[in-house]
């Protein structure tokens, strides 16, 4: 990150007017100029209600209250207003004594006919006899990513603040990162601070479930930024997710109550059907095990079923329109198989609703080139996933047949015979990846996984003491993306920040170089995580 001097910041606000004419019927390009401040920049023992400033040009406002940044926040806003060449700034809060504000109108002015934004305009004074000097300065990334924070709000608090608890946090200090995510947060006062980036989507300085934020740092000291000062840098993570949210559950006319779920949820959710006869239910998840289902096991038909749902005593009812169809007559099944195939992937097949294996239900047989060559026996892996891994080889075309009968749902309607064609990969058709590993991703207790070009997991491997170098073989031809993470708790997943717990994210890092795989080719790649 290129360094900021803060120096050059201020010099710019006492520039002085520099009129250019413009030449017959060409486009102006020039920013508006600062010709004139009253008070003055940078004036102590500030008292007044007003200022304004004056450019060399007519100018106008551009979504003011968005880019009008006042450090510290008011609590009631100023009204902006423009007379001709000058912006007139009215101030409706009580200003706190001994103290520097500072107002970044970011864009908020342009020149009148063109449009043109004036760079850099600060505006600060102070309520006792000292203007603030110390500045922090760095940077904000959405590491997942590999983006620039742009837009995200640094915030500063004097005292020690509790995010757990409701209500605004009123920062001492803030201000919003650029396009590229660096940020510099200038005229602050001595002192220890505590620090955090949000995304902060409402605007209401507090850190709320939908919104990306890093860890809160503590004891910072803001100090006078030049080439040789540290920068203060932060990393934006989606937070663990707290409970479920009723606002988005489905149902549908099978009798089956959808609501989305996370691995992380630690409470459990009560139902209670009301109806005069009382029905059972079966409460499970997906394979993705990003969904719960709660499907009724009774032909009830034309009917509402009322379910309860308490999460966290959060309760609603759900009506469940739960009908029989008597003319759904086939259990139909969804697979994953693509016309190429590798050999050593399993092979998923789904129904729409929950079901089981029939007993005496039928097989699977594997035919190559007309030539049965292995009959198989689907396992469960859900109530509504199955799967197998079929004795496969390479270059070769196959037909997997599905008897009819093997797979039924609660109703006892099962599935229509099936045909599934493919032809499996040669060596030749695929590339191989070796990964020289930097050491710390081995000493720590971390997952390596790639992922192809639509974001879906390919690989995974917990890294051991002894990984230096791993060899993938069997890759498609595609664009593959790295990401590496510490598994602090072993529970195989990456974990989020948990604001409210005060827990940080685990360490993850995802490698912004891409693979490139390529058939019959093999790749060499050094993984080095930053410093």
């Amino acid at each position: 990150m290129k360094k900021v001097i803060l120096g050059c910041l201020v010099l710019l606000l006492w520039g002085c007017a520099q009129q250019k004419p413009l030449s017959g019927g060409e486009r102006d390009f020039t920013a508006p100029v600062v010709v004139n401040m009253f008070p003055q920049n940078l004036q102590k023992n500030f008292s007044e209600k007003t200022f304004s400033i004056e450019f060399d040009e007519y100018v106008a406002l551009n979504n003011i209250y968005q880019e009008l940044l006042i450090s510290p926040p008011m609590k009631t806003q100023p009204v902006v207003k423009v007379k001709n060449r000058t912006v007139i700034v009215q101030i409706k809060d009580t200003l706190q004594p001994n103290t520097t504000y500072t107002f970044n109108f970011s864009d908020g002015v342009v020149d009148l006919n063109e449009g043109n934004k004036a760079e850099n305009l600060l505006y600060v004074f102070s309520t006792g006899e000292n203007i603030d000097s110390l500045a922090l300065h760095g940077s904000a990334q959405y590491p997942l990513s590999n983006e620039a924070a742009a837009g995200a709000r640094i915030l500063v608090f004097s005292d020690t603040v509790n995010f757990s608890k409701p209500g605004n946090k009123q920062p001492s200090y803030f201000t919003k990162t650029k396009k590229d995510g660096s940020y510099v947060l200038p005229f602050m006062k001595e002192g220890s601070y505590q620090v955090l980036a949000l995304e902060d989507l409402n605007g209401n300085y507090n850190v709320d479930e939908d919104e990306r934020v890093s860890t809160l740092v503590s004891s910072v000291a803001p100090q006078v930024v030049d080439s040789l000062s540290p920068e203060l840098d932060f990393q934006l993570f989606n937070q663990i997710p707290k409970s479920p949210s009723m606002a988005n559950y489905e149902v549908d006319s099978t009798g089956v109550f959808i609501l989305p779920w996370s691995p992380f949820f630690a409470q459990k959710i009560e139902l209670d059907l009301q109806f005069e006869n009382k029905l059972e239910g079966v409460l499970y998840s997906n394979k993705a095990k990003d969904s719960i289902f709660y499907e009724l096991v009774a032909p009830i038909q034309n009917k509402n079923v009322d379910l309860y749902v308490n999460i966290n005593d959060d309760v609603d009812t759900v009506a469940i329109p739960h009908i029989k169809d008597e003319f759904r007559t086939v259990l139909k099944l969804t697979h994953n198989v693509t016309p190429k195939w590798r050999k050593n992937d399993s092979i998923f097949f789904t129904t729409p609703f929950m079901s089981r294996l029939k007993e005496n239900g039928g097989s699977i047989r594997l035919m190559e080139d007309s030539i049965l060559v292995q009959t198989l026996t689907p396992n469960a892996l859900t109530e509504r996933d199955y799967y197998i891994v079929p004795a496969i080889k390479e270059g070769k075309k196959y037909k997997l047949q599905l008897s009819k009968g093997i797979i039924e749902d609660q109703f006892l309607v099962s599935n229509d015979s099936l045909e599934i064609s493919f032809q499996t990969y040669k060596a030749e058709d695929l590339g191989t990846v070796e990964l020289s590993l930097d050491d710390r991703m081995s000493e720590q207790s971390g997952w390596l996984e790639i992922y192809d070009k639509s974001k879906i997991l390919v690989w995974k491997k917990r890294l051991q003491p002894n990984d230096k170098k791993i060899q993938i073989e069997g890759l498609i031809p595609n664009e593959y993306s790295v990401r590496y993470f510490v598994d602090t708790d072993g529970n195989e997943l990456w974990n989020p920040i948990d604001f409210d717990k005060g827990i940080p994210a685990e360490d993850i890092y995802v490698f912004p170089e891409k693979i490139n795989v390529r058939a019959n080719w093999d790749l060499k790649i050094v993984l080095k995580l930053p410093v």
